[in-house]
């Protein structure tokens, strides 16, 4: 669906931290869409990486859990819908 976007150059699709992690060291991303729960590491975890080595990447939490419980570990300073 956001292939078919304009302005929209690449669309990259990681299923796990390692996956992800190598894509942000591959291609520079003006925004990801990140799953609190990865199967092999912590989003969260993720969330702190790219805050510290790719700071001019937007990043947008998805979770199916209680949100304002992790706001916290996420460093979120804006609201969480859950």
């Amino acid at each position: 669906m956001l292939d078919d976007m304009e302005n929209i150059n690449s669309v990259e699709i990681a299923g796990d931290y390692s996956s992800a992690l190598l894509r942000l060291t591959e291609f520079e991303f003006d925004i990801v869409l990140l799953d609190i729960n990865l199967p092999d590491h912590s989003g969260i975890d993720l969330l702190k990486l790219i805050k510290a080595q790719f700071s001019r990447t937007a990043v947008i939490m998805l979770t199916n859990q209680a949100g304002e419980y992790y706001r916290p570990y996420a460093g979120s300073s804006e609201p969480i819908i859950s």
